[in-house]
């Protein structure tokens, strides 16, 4: 749901990076260098909040119960433009139910 989901500019700023046992969604964010900041606010902020939106929605469509978090796990960014924002931890019972 979030891969496809609208941005400004059609830049789809975020990064996803999910667990290996799948139980924790990490949200990033990659800045655009030089990115118009003429409206006075963050733009690429606004869509990370929008993806996280429709994330947590999905989620509940799919009857997966979390919380989100902010624990900035300790991996290696990929650029100096990927900024952690926070992360998706789904109840491990509910967990067991999607799996099935």
């Amino acid at each position: 749901m979030v891969r496809i989901e609208l941005s400004a500019s059609n830049k789809q700023p975020w990064r996803l990076l999910l667990s290996s046992d799948r139980k924790v969604c990490h949200f990033y964010i990659e800045h655009t260098p030089n990115y118009s900041s003429k409206l006075g606010y963050d733009m690429q902020l606004l869509d990370m909040g929008i993806a996280m939106c429709q994330f947590e929605l999905a989620c509940k469509e799919l009857e997966i119960k979390g919380r989100w978090s902010v624990e900035k796990p300790s991996i290696q960014l990929p650029t100096e433009h990927t900024e952690y924002i926070a992360s998706w931890i789904a109840r491990p019972t509910e967990l067991k139910k999607e799996l099935k």
